[in-house]
């Protein structure tokens, strides 16, 4: 209130009006106080929801690629009736044209325990620990993904960080591909509080990880780490002939996964309804990624908006707050209006200082409740978003906020204008009339 009353309270024409202004709210602390509360609180969350929404509705696209990694289609296989060899089996089928796909990659996804302690996982108490919920955090199994050199040719996954002797990403999938020894793993592992609390260990370009198979603590493995994904997805991945070796796995019972990448132009839903009619006796079941991750998205998308009708009701309910407390304050006031109007103060000046009080609250209550969620919004974004999409952008949406906030100071003005023209023509005749 300082810099309004060594501004605009300068002003001969306003420094009446000012005083007035700045005044009543600060001889009544606590009311004052509590509907800049109330109003700043219902701005905070209008922009939280606002500014999240806005950032999730970038990172869209950002997600789709990283989760998809290049590729359209996963297709999965009844392991009771594998199909051993997808591209052979495509070629064969006179339903399907193989020029329709760029890409048919094969994976194979194995749970096992690690940890960056070799003895850990050799200990004879490991055998004896009858479920995963006893076993110490650091050596929780998590998913290990085999993959083949189709797969590191085509994957388009973004790598964050990849180790020194490699130049691009497409070295990083290269050398996954022809060296057994190496491994590649996603965002979840680089280390940080959510991460941390879902029991995830912090692992770092170089380290080794040794690893067990979950039915067999005797078949062991180790893989050096050369590269970060920048997104959360299949946890570590490496070479799938390697992955069989060190787990003694028999390739024909494993559930049979393939990546798919279509050749352009090819209709996704068409080709998608082909494969499982040309596979139906392998029980195969064709998911298209993009549209899965934008189901979900779409799903949060929708959350949100739902949340921002919910907050634009009780912002609503907080400019009728702030309408009633100004009722209130005219009828409370009554008679120093008319002590004022007896003293030369004109309509002009009464209706100008209770649309002032009302102006100091609102624009206060923008103030502080937008610069709070824009900050706490930052902080919810680098803590979750940028986890989960590494390569997303923290963008705040002015323009939407300054519709919002806008609307809102408009309103808050027009709620007050009723109980200030009904002050404004208070005069003393009727204040004398008044018993209170």
């Amino acid at each position: 209130l300082w810099p309004l009353q060594k501004t605009l309270g300068q002003l001969p024409k306003l420094r009446a009006t000012i005083k007035m202004i700045v005044t009543y709210p600060l001889s009544s602390r606590f009311r004052t106080g509590m509907t800049l509360a109330m109003y700043s609180l219902i701005i905070f969350t209008v922009v939280v929801i606002s500014v999240l929404k806005h950032v999730q509705q970038n990172t869209i696209q950002i997600a789709v690629a990283e989760q998809t990694g290049g590729f359209d289609f996963v297709l999965r296989t009844n392991p009771s009736t594998p199909l051993t060899d997808l591209s052979q089996a495509i070629n064969d089928n006179p339903n399907l044209n193989s020029s329709d796909f760029a890409s048919v990659s094969q994976m194979t996804h194995v749970g096992a325990i690690f940890n960056l302690d070799k003895h850990d996982l050799t200990e004879s108490s490991l055998s004896a620990m009858p479920n995963q919920e006893d076993m110490p955090v650091e050596m929780l199994g998590l998913s290990f993904t085999g993959v083949d050199e189709q797969f590191t040719s085509t994957a388009q996954m973004k790598i964050d960080v990849m180790a020194d002797q490699f130049s691009d990403e497409q070295e990083v999938w290269q050398a996954l591909s022809t060296n057994p020894e190496y491994a590649i793993i996603d965002s979840r592992f680089v280390g940080n509080a959510r991460t941390r609390m879902l029991g995830f260990p912090t692992l770092t370009i170089g380290d080794t990880l040794y690893f067990c198979s979950a039915l067999d603590n005797a078949l062991c493995g180790q893989r050096e780490i050369i590269g970060v994904l920048a997104g959360a997805t299949f946890g570590v991945y490496t070479a799938k002939e390697g992955l069989i070796a060190d787990l003694a796995l028999n390739p024909n019972h494993l559930m049979q996964v393939y990546r798919i990448a279509l050749a352009p132009n090819v209709d996704k839903t068409a080709m998608s309804n082909t494969l499982e009619k040309a596979f139906v006796k392998n029980g195969v079941q064709v998911i298209d990624l993009e549209s899965q991750i934008r189901e979900v998205l779409a799903l949060l998308e929708t959350f949100m908006t739902l949340m921002q009708g919910f907050l634009a009701m009780g912002l609503i309910a907080g400019i009728a707050g702030l309408s009633i407390i100004m009722i209130r304050s005219v009828h409370e006031r009554r008679q120093q209006i008319g002590v004022l109007r007896a003293i030369g103060f004109k309509r002009r000046q009464i209706l100008q200082s209770f649309l002032g009080e009302t102006t100091l609250i609102s624009l206060l209550g923008i103030l502080i409740g937008s610069t709070l969620g824009i900050i706490i919004s930052y902080f919810l974004f680098q803590e979750e978003i940028s986890q989960m999409a590494g390569n997303a952008t923290f963008v705040i949406p002015w323009l939407e906020l300054f519709i919002i906030v806008s609307l809102a100071y408009v309103f808050s003005l027009l709620g007050t204008i009723w109980p200030a023209l009904k002050a404004a023509h208070l005069t003393p005749a009727e204040v004398l009339r008044y018993e209170g």
